[in-house]
C-alpha cells in the first residue's frame, strides 16, 4: 500500500478487525460494467434487549426500608395541597414497536399506492425500482408505482448512477428518459451503426453513464464467424439530445469504468487496461496481461477514486501442477488479484487457488481490499467460503455440499455479507468471528436485487419484497417482470 498503489487510510480503517484464524469467499466479472459499522447489525437490537434485562435485574433500595427524605417529601406534598398546586406529570415513556408487516400493494395501477403509515420512511426514502410488466415499465418511488413507458417489447431497464436517468432496449434501439419528466428518446439506434460502419453488423456493446452528467459512453460489438466480439471503440452520447458522437476509434476505446465521482476513466481492451482523466479523454496504457477466450476483466474502482482493482483467472491452456501423491484430484491454478493507481502504478496483491472461475467468480467488496471466493473441499465433496484480504490473510468461514452454497454480496460496510445454502430461499447473513443468521427460508429467491446496513430487497416470483434485518417484511410491488434494477 505504501508503495503508491492503495491508499494507506482505506488499510488503516480495516484490517485492525479482521485477525482470525482461517475463513473464505466467492464473485464475479464479465463484458458489462456494473454496481456496518462496526457494530454487527442484527445483533444491535437483541444486545439492547439483554442490556436492558441486565439493569432492571438489581433491585435498586430495599423493600422493607423506607428511602431516605421521605419525610421532606410528605412535608412538601402537603403544603403543596394546601396552596392549590399540582404534583408535575411523570415523564410519559415512549415505547418503540417493530415494524408490522403491510398490507400488499396492488398490482401496477396508475392510481397511486401510499406507503402504510406504519411503515418507517427512512427504509424508503430515495428507493426507486423500475420493473418490466406485459405493458411496457413501471416505475415504483415513495409508495406509488406510475407507467414510464407502454411498450411490451422494452427490456433491460438500468438507471444511471444519480437516479435520474434510465436506459431501456426497445426494437434493437438504446432509449433513454429523464425518470421525473417521463420523456422518452431514441440514443443509439441501428441507423447510427450502420452510418459508422456500413459494411460490417453491428449492435450495441457495453455502456457506462458519467456520474453526474447526462452522458453515456458506449462501445459496440462486430458480427465475426466466432460470433460477436467487442470492437473497442467509444461513443458518447447526451440524453438530453441523443445524438451520440465516435470519440475513440477501433482499438483505441475499450469497456468504460468510470470512478465513483467521474474524474477518471478506465478503458479495458483485449490484453489491456488504459487510463485517463475525463477532462482530456487521452488513455494511456497502464496494464497488459494475457488475452483469454471470452474474457475481459472487471474493474472495481476504489470508494477515494485512488485506483481500482481487478482479477485475472488463471490461463486454461496452462498446464496444471502435479498434485501431491495422495490425491486424486489435479492441483488449482492460482486467480490473481491485481490493483493500480490513478498514476498507472501496478501491484500484484496477492494469489490464490479458487473454484474454477467460471463457476465461482470471487466478490471483491465495495472497497477493494478484500474478497469472498470458493475453495473446492473435494476429498469431501464441500465448496468452502473464504474471506481473503490485501494483507495476505485467507479466512475460512463456512462449507456445505459442493455446487449448494455461493456468497452473493457484501454490505457496504465490508464487514457482513450475504450468501446463500442449498438452494437460493435459504438466505444468510454472514460476519467474521459469528454463527450466520438465517434471513430468507419461506420463499424462493428470484433475485436478490440491494442489500444495505438496514435492509435488502429481493424478488419471488412477480413479487418485490423489502425486508429488514429484524425480519420485518413488505410486499412493495405486485405483477413485475423479470427485469428489474433498483436505485437508493
Amino acid at each position: 500500500a505504501r508503495s503508491g498503489l492503495l491508499s494507506t487510510n482505506f488499510l488503516k480503517q480495516r484490517y485492525s478487525i479482521i485477525r482470525p484464524p482461517k475463513l473464505a469467499l466467492a464473485g464475479g466479472a464479465c463484458y458489462n460494467t456494473h454496481r456496518l459499522a462496526m457494530v454487527p447489525i442484527v445483533q444491535s437490537a437483541e444486545r439492547l434487549t439483554v442490556d436492558q434485562k441486565d439493569v432492571g435485574s438489581s433491585p435498586t433500595g430495599h423493600p422493607g426500608r423506607w428511602p431516605q427524605g421521605h419525610f421532606l417529601f410528605w412535608l412538601l406534598l402537603l403544603l403543596m395541597t394546601a396552596c392549590g398546586l399540582e404534583m408535575p406529570a411523570a415523564p410519559t415513556a415512549f415505547a418503540t414497536q417493530p415494524l408490522p408487516s403491510a398490507s400488499p400493494i396492488a398490482p401496477p395501477s396508475p392510481t397511486p399506492s401510499p406507503v402504510p403509515p406504519t411503515m418507517t420512511p427512512s427504509p424508503l426514502e430515495g428507493l426507486r425500482i423500475v420493473y418490466s410488466t406485459p405493458g411496457g415499465l413501471w416505475l415504483w418511488q415513495a409508495g406509488q408505482t406510475r407507467p414510464l413507458t407502454s411498450s411490451a417489447a422494452d427490456s433491460d431497464p438500468r438507471f444511471s448512477p444519480d437516479g435520474e436517468w434510465l436506459t431501456f432496449q426497445r426494437d434493437q434501439t438504446l432509449w433513454g428518459l429523464h425518470v421525473q419528466d417521463g420523456e422518452a428518446r431514441p440514443l443509439v439506434t441501428p441507423d447510427y451503426l450502420s452510418l459508422i460502419a456500413p459494411d460490417q453488423k453491428l449492435r450495441l456493446g457495453a455502456f457506462a453513464w458519467m456520474p453526474g452528467t447526462s452522458n453515456l459512453f458506449f462501445t459496440t460489438l462486430q458480427r465475426t464467424p466466432q460470433g460477436w466480439e467487442p470492437r473497442f471503440d467509444l461513443h458518447v452520447v447526451d440524453a438530453r439530445l441523443g445524438q451520440p458522437l465516435l470519440i475513440l476509434p477501433n482499438g483505441s476505446g475499450g469497456i468504460p469504468f468510470f470512478s465513483p465521482r467521474g474524474a477518471w476513466l478506465a478503458l479495458v481492451r483485449a490484453g489491456e487496461i488504459a487510463l485517463t482523466a475525463t477532462p482530456s479523454l487521452k488513455p494511456r496504457r497502464v496494464f497488459t496481461f494475457k488475452p483469454l477466450p471470452k474474457f475481459l476483466p472487471t474493474l472495481h474502482w476504489l470508494r477515494d477514486e485512488s485506483g481500482f482493482v481487478f482479477l485475472l483467472p488463471p490461463d486454461p491452456s496452462q498446464a496444471t501442477p502435479t498434485p501431491e501423491p495422495s490425491s486424486p484430484y489435479p492441483a488449482l491454478l492460482p486467480t490473481q488479484w491485481w490493483g493500480i493507481s490513478i498514476e498507472g502504478k501496478a501491484r500484484r496483491l496477492g494469489e490464490f487457488e479458487a473454484e474454477r472461475f467460471s463457476i465461482a467468480t470471487p466478490v471483491v467488496s465495495p472497497n477493494g481490499d478484500q474478497l469472498l471466493y470458493l475453495y473446492p473441499y473435494r476429498k469431501r465433496g464441500q465448496h468452502e467460503i473464504h474471506i481473503r484480504d490485501v494483507l495476505g490473510n485467507d479466512l475460512f468461514y463456512t462449507s456445505y455440499r459442493y455446487g449448494k452454497i455461493a456468497p452473493l454480496t457484501w454490505l457496504p460496510d465490508e464487514l457482513h455479507f450475504i450468501y446463500w445454502a442449498d438452494s437460493p430461499q435459504s438466505l444468510w447473513l454472514a460476519h467474521y468471528g459469528e454463527p450466520a443468521r438465517p434471513l430468507l427460508t419461506d420463499l424462493n429467491i428470484d433475485a436478490l436485487l440491494l442489500a444495505d446496513e438496514t435492509f435488502f430487497i429481493f424478488r419471488h416470483g412477480s413479487e418485490i419484497f423489502l425486508q429488514t434485518w429484524k425480519g420485518e417484511r413488505l410486499l412493495l410491488i405486485q405483477g413485475s417482470g423479470e427485469e428489474v434494477d433498483v436505485f437508493r
